[in-house]
């Protein structure tokens, strides 16, 4: 039940304009980052970290699901 809770704080977070404004600040990191010289796989790692934040409404959707299912 803890993860759930934590998953809807998380939701409401990335919906608020905080969080809009954070998964701008990201996209924007990672695409000066990929500019520069820094190794791929750590582009790669944020990419991956950044996709995970986003899909975090879709987990909780998940999670929700499986709760009401049990």
């Amino acid at each position: 039940m803890e993860n759930l809770e934590r998953l809807v704080k998380l939701k409401c977070f990335l919906q608020s304009d905080e969080g809009k404004y954070l998964e701008d600040f990201i996209s924007n990191v990672i695409t000066e980052l990929s500019n520069t010289n820094i190794d791929a796989n750590i582009i790669k790692g944020m990419c991956m970290l950044f996709k995970a934040i986003k899909d975090i409404p879709e987990e909780y959707e998940n999670v929700k699901q499986q709760k009401e299912n049990n």
